[in-house]
């Protein structure tokens, strides 16, 4: 029985610093290898399949969700032909009617019923969470809109801005994260 024991053991030891073998190679197949392809002439021009690509962008066709609504509405018309941003900071601004507040360091915006809301949130946490809450400090719009109901459109965006227009108001911002102003 010790024996036993001591030839486990002197294994487990000496396993990890063993010379590993090389895998085998495959036996060679006896069927003949296939023929080299013919060789390219210089003068044949290169396909031009990547100037067909760079003129117009492939667009995947229209799909209706069962989840969230389309956000093409909330974007210029202009903005449309290219494909739109998924995982934006600005996605509160698309998604369902658009007005849940969007974090924008270190102030929280919120764009509803044709006016921009700032507030500097106040945070409400437990173990398990943290939480922003949204009271407004500064409200942004017109007195004179014909249509406050309407919605905002974003006419232009980067990976860190983001500008609103509400067409009724000719009211135009520019929010870009971090800004303090």
């Amino acid at each position: 029985m010790l024996k036993k024991i001591r030839r486990r053991v002197k294994t487990i030891i000496t396993k990890p610093f063993k010379k590993k073998t090389p895998p085998r190679k495959p036996p060679h197949s006896s069927s003949p290898s296939p023929p080299p392809s013919p060789a390219v002439s210089p003068s044949t021009p290169p396909p031009q399949t990547a100037e067909m690509h760079r003129s117009r962008p492939f667009l995947f066709p229209q799909a209706q969700s069962t989840v969230l609504p389309d956000p093409s509405p909330f974007f210029a018309p202009q903005l449309l032909s290219a494909p739109l941003p998924t995982n934006s900071f600005f996605q509160n601004f698309v998604l369902k009617s658009g007005d849940q507040p969007e974090y924008f360091h270190p102030y929280l915006v919120k764009s509803s019923q044709s006016a921009l809301t700032l507030c500097f949130p106040s945070l409400f946490k437990n173990p398990a969470f943290i939480y922003q809450i949204f009271i407004s400090d500064l409200i942004i719009s017109t007195l004179d809109n014909p249509n406050p109901n309407a919605n905002h459109v974003i006419s232009s965006f980067t990976d860190l801005s983001v500008t609103l227009d509400f067409p009724s108001s000719s009211l135009r911002f520019f929010l870009v994260r971090g800004s303090p102003f």
